[in-house]
């Protein structure tokens, strides 16, 4: 027999071989990961547990800042594409070819976006390899007077491409006067004189504004507020409604 038949690297142990298996080994955790998140939430509501699910959500809608004026609109507002509200602009991660997007309309003062950023962060590891998360700024000035300036300051962040580490120090340092957040630059070894002349000229200003008209146009009368696929959610949402909701946008595009 001929053992020039029969080549020295079998296929599996080549480069192209290797990333291959790799990046099955890594489809394969995610579909397990998710196949078994599916199996949880149904076992729960075939248990009867889908009301206290639902009594969650509700609950939620009291631990929500909300702004007057917004509250007195028609908010029943439907949608079948949120897409054309995702502007180039707005600090994106997880996986931006996903179908699964998840649009977070936040003030940084809010004390109930604080209630909810550690949930919010564990939504965010958990599901990063399979949803697309956006953030949009939604302060609420006649309420929160610093959230606008936070704001602006976590847009300059963005700017030297730290949005999502300035974020964290916003919501863990909970001080939005101005010298903690030129602080939070330095922090973050963030070119500092670019920060502040950025936060001086408020350059980011008609961003935010084009946010808040979004939000307004999608029926947001306060914070936080997300929407989940096309489906809207007002106040800080336990880690069960998340997983129940993600699960079931993820399965609508299966």
């Amino acid at each position: 027999m001929n053992d020039s038949q029969f080549p020295d690297n079998p296929w599996y142990k080549t480069g192209g071989g290797i990333a291959f298996l790799g990046a099955l080994g890594v489809l394969l955790a995610i579909v397990l990961g998710f196949g078994g998140l599916v199996g949880y939430y149904a076992l729960q509501i075939k248990n009867g547990n889908g009301d206290q699910i639902q009594k969650n959500i509700q609950e939620a809608r009291s631990s929500f800042s909300s702004d007057p004026q917004l509250t007195q609109k028609d908010t029943g507002i439907m949608i079948d594409d949120i897409t054309p509200y995702i502007r180039a602009f707005n600090p994106q991660e997880g996986d931006l070819t996903s179908p699964v997007t998840i649009v977070a309309f936040i003030d940084f003062e809010c004390p109930y976006c604080q209630a909810s950023y550690a949930v919010f962060e564990q939504v965010r590891k958990k599901y990063d390899a399979g949803v697309h998360i956006i953030f949009k700024h939604f302060p609420l000035d006649s309420i929160h007077p610093e959230a606008t300036q936070a704001a602006l300051a976590a847009s300059c962040a963005e700017e030297q491409h730290a949005f999502w580490e300035y974020y964290e120090q916003l919501f863990t340092k909970k001080d939005l006067s101005r010298e903690a957040l030129l602080s939070y630059a330095h922090t973050l070894g963030l070119n500092e004189s670019v920060f502040e002349q950025c936060l001086s000229s408020k350059r980011y200003r008609s961003q935010i504004l084009q946010d808040l008209q979004d939000g307004v146009d999608l029926g947001v009368r306060g914070t936080p507020t997300y929407f989940i696929g096309t489906t809207r959610f007002e106040g800080t949402l336990p880690l069960d409604v998340w997983d129940t909701q993600i699960i079931a946008a993820i399965q609508s595009h299966l």
